[in-house]
């Protein structure tokens, strides 16, 4: 995973996947290169963009930052982030997303956190969520590394030790839309983590967002369950609790679409989960509510009718 070659003391190596993200890449950079924190270089993997990602990534001429490229997307968000690594020199390991945007203390706060914590092989901090033009929507909640067991607590603000990645190894592809999860589970079987206080991260939100496409979300909680019982070895009906109210609320954001169909076929796959979870009030509720909107646009509803199709 580390095969960048000669280490430097005290570096931070900072790794950008993209793909077509041209939207928001110029300032994601610009984040990166405002740090306080002078000692990083900022490797920037790009998938094959053809939207003018490289043209802005070769405009900065600042020999912190380097391209490199990552043919056919191979192996997604996982194999960008391989990929990198591999060439990173740093003694401290971080990644950041095309549409993010550093405080300009975070890495300074990250380094202060490892350097004073010797024990520990990773740091983190809080983040705010902010819209697709900036605007504050806001702050993350504040978890545990022992929350790793039903949420992911480490978020997007985020520094571990080269050693620690030499230990746990590469990204796993098995586990889309839940690498960083995955990973920090591994972290966490090995490795003290430690969380810090401040929030020095802004996370946007918007309809590009890989978990905000085609219910990526519920995905990705679900594929966290499944990570969670092969690393941290949950219970088999834990795990078959999570992913079934994964399925329920993705019934709920369906129905909220309109998508009356996608939420009989979420409920569907709670119950074959969990089946008491359909003997839940809310949950109930949430089924007939569908099943009727679904009549009443057969019936010839014209919003019911026109909100289904358009979700198909």
């Amino acid at each position: 995973m580390t095969g960048g070659g000669t280490y430097e003391e005290g570096l931070v190596s900072v790794v950008l996947p993209t793909l077509d993200g041209s939207r928001y890449i110029h300032s994601s950079i610009e984040s990166c290169l405002a740090q306080t924190y002078g000692g990083f270089e900022l490797i920037v993997v790009d998938g094959g963009s053809s939207d003018g990602t490289l043209e802005i990534v070769e405009s900065f001429a600042d020999p912190r930052v380097r391209l490199v490229h990552q043919p056919g997307n191979a192996g997604r968000l996982s194999g960008a982030l391989n990929r990198g690594f591999a060439d990173a020199r740093g003694v401290y390991f971080t990644w950041t997303q095309d549409d993010d945007l550093f405080a300009p203390e975070a890495l300074a706060v990250m380094v202060e956190g490892l350097e004073r914590r010797p024990d520990a092989g990773m740091v983190y901090a809080g983040q705010v969520f902010i819209d697709d033009e900036g605007t504050l929507i806001r702050p993350s909640l504040d978890f545990e590394p022992h929350d790793l067991t039903w949420t992911n607590p480490i978020g997007h603000c985020f520094l571990y030790r080269r050693e620690v990645a030499e230990t746990v190894g590469l990204y796993d592809p098995a586990f889309l839309m839940a690498e960083d999860t995955h990973y920090w589970m591994r972290v966490y079987r090995q490795s003290t983590i430690v969380r810090l206080p401040g929030r020095y991260f802004d996370h946007r939100l918007h309809d590009g967002n890989l978990t905000g496409r085609n219910y990526g979300a519920y995905v990705a909680l679900r594929v966290s369950a499944r990570a969670r019982r092969a690393v941290l070895g949950i219970a088999p009906h834990e795990a078959r609790r999570q992913i079934a109210a994964a399925y329920v609320e993705e019934g709920y954001a369906a129905y909220a679409r309109g998508d009356f169909g996608h939420v009989r076929a979420c409920l569907a796959r709670a119950a074959r989960r969990r089946p008491r979870c359909l003997a839940e009030r809310g949950v109930l509720l949430l089924g007939a509510r569908s099943l009727g909107k679904s009549v009443l646009g057969h019936a010839g509803s014209p919003r019911v009718h026109a909100s289904a199709k358009g979700t198909r």
